[in-house]
């Protein structure tokens, strides 16, 4: 699992130089409800030791959540945690953030409006996977490129534009 937590630190410290980390027993309850709920022990140490104890605010208003947000999201919408996803922040559209922790430690977005209209009418049937926009190989490079790459997709629809644009120019170039 690819997460790098200095370079997720820098990042936020680039935009937040007083940035206040998790410690003592929020660290822990935090820490503990990641395990429980079964994000990988080094992923769930990582995070737990990099997450913010504030919301970081990012371009033009999208955040990383603290660490109750992280909790409460996630609590919320069990279905997406139960796919492999942990939202982690919200684009400012309100697009999920999420890490897919099941698989490979991708970073991308699962768009909200999609999501959340599949919650509401079919909840069991809704695939989730089919939702995810991977964007980059880990959280931290997906950090890296919002705060420093103004070309990388703020949410899902500039990603699907993007995908899009992508393959036209490959069907094209065959």
């Amino acid at each position: 699992m690819k997460f790098e937590k200095d370079r997720f630190l820098a990042g936020l410290r680039s935009i937040n130089p007083d940035l206040k980390l998790l410690e003592g027993e929020r660290k822990n309850t935090f820490l503990a409800w990641m395990q429980i709920s079964g994000i990988p022990a080094e992923l769930a140490r990582d995070l737990a030791d990099s997450i913010p104890s504030e919301y970081v605010t990012f371009r033009p208003c999208g955040y990383i959540y603290e660490d109750d947000a992280i909790m409460d999201s996630n609590e919320e919408y069990k279905k997406m945690m139960e796919s492999g996803y942990l939202q982690v922040g919200h684009a400012p559209n309100g697009d999920q953030i999420v890490i897919d922790f099941k698989n490979d430690g991708r970073s991308g977005y699962i768009s909200h409006d999609e999501f959340y209209e599949s919650y509401e009418e079919e909840n069991e049937g809704m695939d989730v996977e089919e939702m995810f926009i991977p964007l980059s190989e880990s959280l931290d490079g997906m950090v890296e490129s919002l705060i420093h790459d103004p070309d990388f997709p703020i949410d899902s629809y500039e990603a699907f534009e993007k995908q899009d644009a992508n393959k036209t120019r490959e069907d094209n170039s065959e």
